[in-house]
């Protein structure tokens, strides 16, 4: 089979799909699995009580800064503590693209390199953990 002199004889069936998803996209056709979706950027952070200061005036800092960046529709961000006093932590910046996330990751690693601060260094010398995850709304 040809499609715009594309032989799809020697392609398995995903690369097939993704060629057709593409050709259709820029021949003006929409469909649900080519629209821009807006991405969830989530941090999990377990954060030990003595580390608790520190730890939330970075945070702090961190939700500032990304308030300035285009494309961020929304940011929340929730805690608990347990019995010991350590706090669990869960944040949220829904971007409105992936361009847009993408942007401002190289911005904040940016203002990170400008003034000098090593986030992995702070995590492991406080003993946080952290697991960071990116999330795509799933259709009705």
């Amino acid at each position: 089979m040809e499609f715009y002199g594309i032989k799809f004889q020697t392609m398995n069936a995903f690369t097939r799909l993704c060629c057709l998803l593409l050709l259709c996209g820029s021949m003006g056709f929409k469909t649900s699995i080519m629209q821009t979706k807006h991405a969830v950027y989530v941090d999990q952070f377990f954060v030990p009580a003595p580390a608790i200061d520190s730890f939330m005036e970075r945070m702090l800092y961190n939700r500032k800064l990304l308030r300035t960046m285009p494309g961020l529709l929304h940011q929340e961000a929730y805690a608990r503590k347990d019995e010991q006093g350590n706090l669990y932590v869960l944040t949220t910046a829904s971007w409105e693209s992936d361009a847009a996330l993408q942007h401002a990751r190289v911005t904040v690693q940016n203002a990170y390199k400008e003034e000098g601060f090593d986030l992995a260094a702070m995590l492991a010398r406080q003993h946080i953990k952290l697991e960071r995850s990116v999330y795509q709304p799933l259709e009705d």
